[in-house]
């Protein structure tokens, strides 16, 4: 055999195998730009739908640390006061209260809270009354028990007690313990008429005031 009929008959033989080769490379190619593609496309879709964990704002039950107030007093509010979730006239029948106590503020008109949004509401509203207290009381040494009893008598009757009641003069100069009792005692009244539940609160400052005792309302 001559070699060009060689050659030729090479040739004829590698011209196909580089084709189907040729093809092969191109199927590959294909197969794993298409596989690229859908692990692309898995991991978009699971980044969009993937939820990240935000930590959570809700106050802690009781914390108070910012305050000069105790968490004793508030888990003593809070068991005087009970949880209402929606508004409600209690004795002071002219405001509507919500949550632990909390009298709503013109411009408030909450429809339903949480325990912890009331708990939220209760401690700024103890950031007022603890400061009226030590505005009025400011030099005069107050213990936390005593602190948080007065703070406790702001948050019944308001910030702008002290003038006309005979406990602040009382407590300034450190009356007897017989004294303060009836200086808590007179305090009793809404509307000008007695309450056996606000006695029974006052009573329970007076304890707290003079014998450093949290009583609850059970």
């Amino acid at each position: 055999m001559t070699r060009r009929k060689k050659t030729i008959i090479i040739i004829s033989v590698a011209v196909p195998l580089l084709g189907a080769a040729f093809l092969i490379l191109v199927i590959v190619g294909t197969i794993s730009s298409y596989t690229s593609l859908i692990d692309s496309n898995s991991a978009t879709v699971s980044s969009s739908t993937s939820t990240t964990s935000m930590p959570s704002t809700v106050n802690i039950p009781g914390n108070v640390d910012s305050l000069p107030v105790s968490n004793n007093l508030v888990k003593f509010i809070e068991s005087w006061e009970s949880f209402s979730s929606t508004g409600y006239n209690g004795l002071d029948y002219w405001n509507t209260t919500i949550g632990y106590g909390h009298v709503e503020l013109p411009g408030q008109d909450y429809t339903s809270i949480t325990q912890p949004q009331a708990e939220q509401l209760l401690i700024s509203d103890l950031k007022i009354y603890s400061a009226s207290v030590e505005n009025e009381f400011v030099g005069y040494n107050l213990t936390q028990n005593q602190l948080d009893a007065l703070t406790d008598l702001c948050f019944g009757l308001g910030t702008n007690i002290w003038p006309s009641i005979s406990l602040t003069h009382d407590v300034k100069s450190h009356a007897s313990d017989d004294v303060i009792k009836s200086d808590y005692e007179a305090l009793d009244n809404v509307g000008g008429s007695p309450s056996e539940g606000l006695l029974r609160r006052r009573d329970a400052e007076y304890i707290m005031f003079t014998q450093d005792v949290y009583e609850l309302n059970t």
